[in-house]
């Protein structure tokens, strides 16, 4: 009897992943104001991970630094102060039975810093009215700013990895600073960081992941959430994304999770499975490394037929978990 794709184990360099089903990073704020792991959101991964039913689980993302902060009690993996909070969660994770990977990210110009510590920064200064957001101001980076937030993404990864993860994924999706850098919708620079050519856009996204993997060593496995496509007149194209992820690829990365850029949100509310599936096609074509898709995936039929396409490599569900703890048990019959 043929055993289904989804149930079929992927090896990532020394990471073994049972399965090709992913809890998708969702923010559940249940850390205190510092970003602390607590005991609520511990039962939280608990109630969700209990089983195995997931081969690789994503954590919501962590900030790497305090002006990075996307909301109030949103993770921090910001100093070392953190780690051991990090490890009960790894802990939690592995014992039952699932490989699991931390979420870096940063907010840029939506970010909420913590009192006294930071502004909000993106590509370019801006003054603008984001939906659902409100007025935003943001200073443009300096260069010595993007170095000094590369190494923070540095040293984030290399606390995850003293806590016992198996791996980080930096988020450069979902308008935030990394995404907003890939945008030309947001990125109007003209220096090498520039918005005129896609290897400026993506000179941000390709230093964070080389100075991410001379911290972790060639063995700790590395992904990455790609805002691949903006959904919006003038912002990134669609038949970018082969040439993109490719680059991606080539600057370090194991795995790559396609989803939106600045726009695109509004499509998980269509009634096909598999929101980006077409997206995450198109990067598959370009890679050699494990494919990530997402959006709008609830039932096993769904998955499985996205896997047997190739459109992807491995399937991330996350709005059903979040209502329903046992979904994911539920959807692979365990």
């Amino acid at each position: 009897m043929k055993t289904e794709i989804i149930r079929q184990p992927l090896r990532v360099k020394n990471l073994e992943i049972h399965n090709r089903l992913v809890m998708a990073p969702m923010e559940c704020r249940k850390t205190d104001e510092r970003g602390m792991v607590s005991d609520e959101m511990l039962q939280y991964y608990e109630d969700r991970t209990l089983g195995g039913a997931f081969g690789l689980v994503i954590t919501e993302h962590h900030f790497v630094s305090s002006e990075g902060r996307a909301s109030s009690k949103q993770l921090s993996i910001a100093d070392d102060s953190m780690i051991d909070g990090s490890r009960r969660l790894a802990e939690l994770v592995h014992k039952n039975g699932s490989a699991i990977i931390m979420q870096l990210g940063h907010a840029g110009r939506i970010a909420k810093p913590l009192p006294g510590e930071g502004y909000p920064v993106s590509a370019d200064t801006v003054d603008m009215t984001i939906p659902m957001i409100g007025e935003v101001s943001a200073k443009g980076l300096t260069i010595e700013e993007i170095r000094r937030i590369t190494e923070s993404y540095a040293k984030a990864a290399l606390r995850a990895k003293e806590a016992g993860f198996d791996g980080v994924e930096i988020h450069a999706a979902h308008g935030y600073l990394l995404s907003q850098f890939y945008s030309p919708l947001s990125n109007h620079r003209t220096d090498e960081y520039g918005g005129d050519t896609l290897e400026g856009r993506l000179r941000f996204h390709v230093e964070v992941i080389r100075a991410v993997r001379e911290a972790v060593g060639e063995d700790f496995v590395i992904s990455i959430r790609f805002g691949a496509y903006d959904y919006k007149d003038n912002g990134s194209k669609m038949d970018e994304i082969p040439f993109a992820t490719k680059i991606l690829q080539d600057a370090g990365a194991d795995i790559l999770s396609i989803s939106c850029g600045i726009g695109g949100g509004t499509e998980i509310g269509k009634p096909e499975e598999g929101t980006f599936r077409k997206l995450s096609e198109l990067a598959k074509s370009a890679v050699e490394i494990p494919v990530i898709t997402v959006g709008n995936i609830h039932t096993f039929k769904g998955a499985e037929e996205i896997l047997e396409n190739r459109q992807a490599d491995l399937v991330a569900i996350g709005r059903p978990i979040f209502k329903n703890p046992g979904f994911a048990r539920n959807m692979m019959g365990e």
